[in-house]
């Protein structure tokens, strides 16, 4: 009787060897295998962080527009859409394109033009903030130029 609880006493703690031992191994074979998909270290893609059924909104492209100071600065800003600015916008892109190319130095070219730019506004023609900037560039306010040196008058109006 002594033999049977003998051995049932070491039974056990040898039955939790043996487990130990082939869960032992088996982590062994884990580390050291070759194939990708045991491999412990490999990162797991849990697929993609958006679901392509999901759309997110579109926000406007926001820009930021420099006005331009100068004749030149005008016309690069008209002659990507002369439309853009009312219809009359094409025929400011050819008064400006003159003045450039053919200076006036009696500035009856300006003061024609000027005029136009005027009148285009006031029917509605071309946009009113881009005809005060024109003219505002042109050296003319709307009540006359900024200065005697237009070619129209002496400043004694």
């Amino acid at each position: 009787k002594r033999r049977v609880a003998a051995r049932s006493r070491w039974g056990v703690p040898v039955a939790l060897l043996g487990v130990a031992a082939l869960v032992g191994a088996g982590i062994a074979l884990l580390l050291s295998s070759s194939d990708p998909e045991l491999d412990p270290n490999r990162l797991v893609s849990a697929g993609p962080l958006v679901s392509s059924e999901v759309s997110l909104p579109t926000l406007p492209a926001t820009t930021t527009t420099t006005l331009p100071t100068t004749l030149d600065g005008l016309i690069s800003l008209l002659v990507l859409s002369p439309d853009a600015y009312g219809e009359r916008g094409g025929d400011v892109l050819d008064g400006l394109l003159e003045l450039r190319d053919h200076p006036d130095p009696n500035g009856k070219k300006v003061e024609r033009l000027a005029e136009d730019i005027e009148e285009w506004v006031a029917d509605g023609e071309l946009d009113a903030t881009f005809g005060a900037l024109a003219l505002n560039i042109l050296g003319v306010s709307p009540e006359g130029p900024s200065d005697e040196n237009h070619g129209r008058g002496n400043g004694d109006d």
